[in-house]
């Protein structure tokens, strides 16, 4: 169990020192403050992720849900800038199945459902989330399926 553990801290750690250096830089002052937030996160965090044989697929379905969020999210403000413009707003909350099994997928899928314009996940409860949409649809399973079709992959 200890080195499950430490595989999951030197793979966490090694990613946000990744992360971090991409977004800040590659000297001397960013590879430390990098280090010193890294070990802050691996400690707090690397005890709720479990990297097994399964994990680099996963992870690379998670980079794959990158692209497709930002899509998204690029249709979503279109859509509320079309709404704004015509004044074709029909809010109303509706209710949609959670097929995650873990709390980081719906978590996730809760986030993700938030931060597009024109939706927000209002409560979630086992097999269940209330999303506040800006303008109702039919298939009220079209604000999750995209997405959960990747974040299934990552987060059973």
């Amino acid at each position: 169990m200890k080195k499950t553990r430490a595989i999951s801290f030197a793979i966490m750690f090694s990613l946000m020192l990744f992360l971090w250096l991409l977004l800040s830089g590659f000297g001397l002052e960013e590879f430390i403050a990098g280090s010193a937030a890294a070990l802050i996160v691996s400690v707090i965090t690397s005890g709720h992720f479990s990297f097994d044989r399964t994990h680099p697929k996963r992870f690379l379905w998670l980079l794959a849900y990158v692209p497709y969020y930002i899509w998204a999210e690029i249709l979503a403000h279109l859509e509320v800038i079309y709404l704004i413009f015509t004044g074709k707003i029909e809010p109303g909350i509706v209710e949609i199945d959670n097929t995650h099994q873990s709390d980081f997928g719906t978590t996730a899928l809760a986030n993700s459902i938030t931060m597009t314009p024109g939706t927000l996940a209002l409560e979630t409860i086992p097999g269940k989330l209330y999303i506040h949409w800006l303008r109702m649809k039919k298939d009220k399973k079209q604000i999750s399926s995209g997405f959960e079709k990747f974040l299934l992959k990552v987060w059973p």
